[in-house]
């Protein structure tokens, strides 16, 4: 079994199929065949495009709370992530879109988006 997380150091501009790039060259490198791919969050997007772009390195694909695209809300979210990641302040980042402990007597976990 092998774990992988996305390429450090994305450039500006590079597209879903640059990115699926990256893993289909470790599968051919690597098993040197079609593998078994279990992804979740936005790995199945990038999933979805390297089964689409190299059908004949995957043999079965398996999707975990993924989506295959970003409705308004998540786009957003990805503006504003980018938005201050780029402007340095990193802090932010997490104060706004980290998890956050709800007031309520059940201490649940909230969404970031929910106002507590």
């Amino acid at each position: 079994m092998y774990v992988v997380n996305r390429k450090q150091g994305l450039q500006p501009g590079e597209s879903m199929s640059d990115i699926a790039g990256h893993p289909a060259t470790g599968i051919e490198d690597e098993l040197g065949g079609p593998a078994f791919l279990t992804e979740t969050s936005t790995g199945g997007s990038v999933a979805l495009q390297l089964a689409v772009d190299r059908p004949d390195l995957v043999r079965a694909l398996v999707m975990i709370a993924s989506a295959y695209r970003l409705g308004p809300t998540g786009r957003q979210i990805q503006q504003d992530l980018a938005s201050l990641t780029r402007s340095g302040i990193r802090r932010q980042v997490g104060r706004r879109w980290g998890p956050r402990c709800c007031r309520r007597s059940c201490r649940a976990q909230c969404s970031p988006l929910l106002e507590c």
